[in-house]
């Protein structure tokens, strides 16, 4: 074949010249975008880390103020109320089983006692009649405990606004206060502390107006459950729906409006005065500041179905200019580094194309050829070079010849994986149909089971307080075993049915920051893990994407364990993750009693228990649904022992969720 030799002006300098131009022009256009885009990219960065952080606070007050609603309706239902208003139109006897008034006060004294040991962000609770006056009411005291009010210090409340309000609601309402600063000082836990009252009315059975039950709600720890852990370039606001503080930096700033002097967040950031007190429900830009321009990002919470009107505004902001101005810098050296890449791989690229260009270009061709359906393949001119081009055209050549074996191997292959993928996807239908049968069963069943055993439950209770040591010994024994078995029962299917949602309910996957939500568990388990003495300490955890509330019953279930099987010394528990690869290895290290090594798989299966419940309590439910929640988030869990003793339970959690997560 002729050797036809290159131009001095040939392919390669031209290609050379072109990716040179094209180079220069590419650095020159990527500096002036990176110029004037970086800084909205930082913004629209920010902003959405900001706006995830407002929507869990939102997300936080939400729930909290919904907790206190149900409660509320849950209170107005329990049979102690009607039974004093009977036993008081009648002497002070209940006409239906006997019980005196003072009777059906101390029953429901008993209720309101535990529903504020259950929540610790409740200061009091109250039944008060239609005519105002309180009747049964325990206040929770500065030092934490309860404390029922004894009749001559219950107070006269019809002139309170949210009493009268709340006489005016129908059966099933609730009403909500405004947040304001509790002004009574007593032995309530602190004086002027952000509270609102839940109350609804209670109705006898023939439609009459009672009186109101009301829960007032300490806000002072939902402001600090829902601001989290917080940070030093972050500043966390919340306000009114007329833009009063009520949540501020600033201590001094906060509920001016009930101590005689206002401080607004449209006067302090006048930018946000149109979105505070219009109709949008969601903020972010840059305003203007005390202290300059700054990131903020805000949205509206209507916390009362009741009142549209009757909203909070969260808010959260961080410096604009600084971050900027460093990712200029940054912008700057990555742009010189890149030139300089650039010009060493354009001189490479020079090079190689000279060399390659000619004889690729012929292999090009044919490959083309090949491509539209010409198998005759000519590498006699280029055939015989012993460099790797030479070698390239002899393996085409090869490669071709075996193509049209395989085109026709391929065609027997396809008919046969078409019937096989026929046949898995019937057999993958009534897998599907079976498993969602099973899981609906298991939910109904123990759904069903509910009623009749809340029947057993609470008329084994009433037997158990009318009957208690008027009868023998033996009958007081057996009574206790009634009970103690519907309680258990009880926990066991609440616990199945939390089960049986975990594996039922499709993941709701987002980004979850860990360590804000194990702070945020730590916060509502505070005097639990003060009652041990206990310590938690959180190592760096990672944002990932899952399900937020699975993720949070997860580390719940497993520092519950840690508390409640500790060893004689106080409970110390350590939380951390390590990455490896693209997943996250999470540990929840205890000093407690430990685990033997033959129990560590048999304690993740549903109903596994090592102890018996007079030593520890449990439905043996709890690991399993940890195992589970960890497995549909593609993950595994295990358990070590640790070196000072106690147990190590070790998960891993992908950074990012599939489309179809397990």
């Amino acid at each position: 074949m002729k050797r036809i030799e290159p131009s001095a002006f040939g392919l390669a300098t031209k290609i050379a010249l072109a990716a040179g131009f094209i180079g220069l022009l590419s650095i020159v256009a990527l500096t002036a975008y990176i110029y004037s885009g970086s800084r909205d990219i930082l913004i629209e960065r920010d902003s959405e880390r900001l706006a995830r952080s407002v929507e869990v606070s939102a997300s936080r007050f939400n729930s909290r103020i919904e907790f206190g609603r149900q409660d509320t309706l849950l209170l107005a239902r329990t049979p102690p109320i009607l039974g004093i208003f009977r036993a008081s139109a009648r002497g002070g006897v209940d006409p239906l089983d006997g019980s005196t008034e003072r009777l059906w006060h101390d029953r429901l004294s008993t209720i309101f006692a535990g529903m504020l040991e259950a929540r610790p962000e409740y200061m009091q609770v109250r039944l008060i009649g239609a005519g105002g006056r309180e009747i049964v009411r325990v206040d929770r005291l500065r030092d934490g405990t309860l404390f029922r009010v004894p009749d001559n210090a219950l107070q006269q409340k019809i002139s309170r606004p949210y009493v009268h309000n709340a006489l005016k609601m129908a059966k099933g309402e609730v009403y909500l206060s405004r947040i304001d600063l509790n002004q009574e000082h007593g032995r309530i836990e602190v004086p002027n502390r952000p509270v609102i009252r839940a109350a609804t009315p209670v109705f006898s059975e023939a439609g009459e107006l009672l009186g109101i039950i009301v829960i007032n709600v300490d806000m002072g720890r939902i402001f600090d459950i829902i601001e989290g852990p917080g940070s030093s370039q972050i500043d966390f606001y919340l306000t009114n729906q007329d833009g009063d503080y009520l949540d501020h930096p600033e201590v001094g700033k906060r509920f001016g409006f009930e101590l005689g002097r206002r401080y607004l967040i449209q006067a302090e950031f006048p930018a946000l005065k149109g979105f505070v007190t219009g109709k949008a429900p969601e903020f972010a830009g840059i305003v203007n500041g005390p202290a300059g321009k700054v990131l903020a990002v805000a949205t509206k919470v209507h916390y009362d179905p009741n009142d549209t009107g009757h909203y909070v505004v969260i808010s959260e902001m961080s410096p604009a200019d600084e971050l900027a101005a460093s990712m200029a810098s940054v912008r700057n050296r990555a742009a010189l580094a890149a030139a300089v890449v650039l010009v060493l791989g354009l001189v490479a690229v020079a090079w190689l194309v000279k060399v390659l260009s000619r004889p690729l270009k012929e292999i090009s061709d044919m490959a083309v050829a090949v491509a539209h359906g010409d198998r005759r393949v000519d590498i006699q001119r280029i055939g015989t070079r012993r460099d790797e081009v030479g070698v390239l055209a002899r393996s085409f050549e090869t490669m071709v010849e075996k193509v049209d074996a395989r085109e026709e191997e391929l065609a027997a292959e396809k008919q046969k994986l078409e019937k096989a993928n026929e046949m898995l996807a019937r057999s993958n239908a009534k897998l599907t149909r079976s498993n969602q049968e099973l899981t609906q069963f298991a939910y109904v069943a123990s759904h069903d089971l509910q009623e009749p055993l809340r029947m057993v439950d609470s008329y084994m209770g009433l037997i158990e307080r009318r009957y208690k040591g008027k009868l023998d010994a033996d009958a007081d024994e057996f009574i206790g075993y009634a009970v103690d078995g519907a309680r258990r029962m009880k926990r066991l299917i609440n616990e199945l049915l939390s089960y049986s949602r975990v594996s039922n309910r499709p993941l709701n996957v987002r980004q979850v920051d860990t360590r804000a939500t194990v702070e945020g568990l730590l916060a509502m388990l505070r005097e639990q893990i003060e009652q041990v003495d206990g310590v938690v300490h959180i190592g760096s955890l990672p944002t990932i994407e899952a399900d937020a509330g699975q993720i949070e019953r997860l580390f719940t279930n497993l520092i519950g364990n840690a508390i409640k099987f500790r060893g004689n010394a106080p409970p110390r528990i350590r939380i951390s993750a390590k990455q490896t690869r693209d997943m996250w290895e999470f540990s929840v290290a205890d000093n407690g009693i430990g685990i033997e090594p033959e129990f560590r798989e048999k304690i993740f299966e549903i109903f596994a228990r090592l102890h018996s419940r007079e030593i520890y309590e449990g439905t043996g439910i709890g690991l399993a649904a940890c195992k589970r929640i960890v497995e549909l988030h593609g993950g595994t869990i295990w358990v070590e022992s640790a070196p000072n003793g106690g147990s190590i339970f070790r998960f891993t959690l992908p950074e990012q969720q599939d489309e179809e997560p397990v």
